[in-house]
């Protein structure tokens, strides 16, 4: 624990530079650290705090090491906009596209975890989110309650078939190309994870994990 708190110490802008190497890191200050360094500064609990610091060096971090130049710009400012959607609701999605994706993210986090305790279906995964986490309700002109709940879950489950359609549109453009392009970050995700622990990667703009992956494999594709 003590040397997580001297980690927390150094910049963040020291610790990108020292993975990254000074020309790179020169190259990804304006677009990446300085914004990085920001919003760990905004987050109040240190634990909270650390949690960001890996999610930038060992999430975000490789993506841009393998990102070339000329789209380094673009890429940070992708990465950090849902790094932040990413951290406990720090920030708004900025668009309907990336709520939904966020949502899907949540409910198959959700879906995976109570399938280790027992089984579950994605309807009682949406259900124990829409009973836990109040923003992540449908905007509705009703309170939610044991009468209301099957009406925030129809358009939650609405909400999820078209978050997993925007999943699908970011493989590919044909069932084949998402299958291939699907395997192939599984593949990435494999690789990773000899050295971070559930580790994430970015295509097209939205972040994939093995518990996404493996459902659209499983049930999608």
């Amino acid at each position: 624990m003590g040397s997580n708190t001297n980690d927390c110490h150094i910049p963040l802008s020291t610790e990108i530079e020292n993975r990254a190497g000074a020309e790179l890191a020169d190259a990804i200050c304006e677009a990446f650290t300085r914004s990085a360094e920001q919003t760990e500064r905004q987050l109040l609990l240190a634990w909270h705090r650390s949690t960001w610091r890996k999610m930038v060096l060992a999430e975000s971090l490789p993506v841009l090491l393998a990102t070339p130049p000329e789209e380094l710009p673009r890429r940070a400012r992708t990465v950090l906009r849902i790094m932040r959607w990413r951290m406990f609701g720090l920030e708004s999605p900025e668009t309907r596209r990336e709520e939904r994706m966020s949502f899907v993210f949540a409910v198959l986090r959700t879906w995976h975890r109570l399938q280790s305790c027992g089984g579950a279906t994605i309807s009682e995964a949406i259900l124990f989110l829409l009973r836990s986490e109040p923003n992540l309700r449908p905007h509705r002109n009703e309170p939610y309650n044991e009468q209301t709940e099957p009406r925030f879950l129809k358009e939650a489950l609405k909400r999820f078939e078209r978050g997993v359609q925007d999943y699908l549109c970011t493989l590919g453009e044909t069932p084949a190309e998402q299958r291939r392009t699907a395997e192939t970050l599984m593949l990435q995700i494999v690789r990773l994870s000899e050295h971070h622990p559930n580790p994430n990667v970015m295509h097209n703009g939205a972040w994939f994990d093995a518990v996404t992956l493996s459902y659209l494999l499983a049930f999608r594709l």
